[in-house]
């Protein structure tokens, strides 16, 4: 069997949280966007959560890694309840017969 894509499903360690935060904005620390009712700078996490970290994170890598396509479920403060019926309900959404070529990757959030 050959893998024909990988899908990753987790919280905020998989999306890839403040792994390159210094690299997109390093004059504004990561802590001062955690806990912030700025909108300018809730503009800004979205726009490095959308489009910057997903060239760095864990499915990305991988992806470029293994020469596999990867698609990427996970998101900021998923719960495991989130994560398992996100990644049942995309599974079911697949023909049977491409089943066998995914391979599925979970980061829970805690035991």
């Amino acid at each position: 069997m050959t893998i024909k894509r990988l899908i990753f499903n987790g919280c905020s360690f998989v999306a890839g949280d403040a792994l390159v935060w210094d690299k997109f904005q390093p004059d504004i620390p990561w802590s001062s966007i955690q806990s912030t009712a700025d909108k300018s700078l809730q503009d800004l996490f979205n726009q490095y959560a959308r489009d910057f970290r997903s060239k760095y994170n864990l499915p990305y890598q991988c992806s470029q890694q293994l020469n596999v396509p990867a698609i990427n479920l996970s998101i900021d403060g998923n719960s495991n309840e989130n994560i398992a019926f996100d990644t049942i309900n995309f599974l079911e959404t697949l023909d049977p017969s491409e089943l066998q070529s995914q391979c599925v990757c979970i980061g829970w959030t805690e035991i």
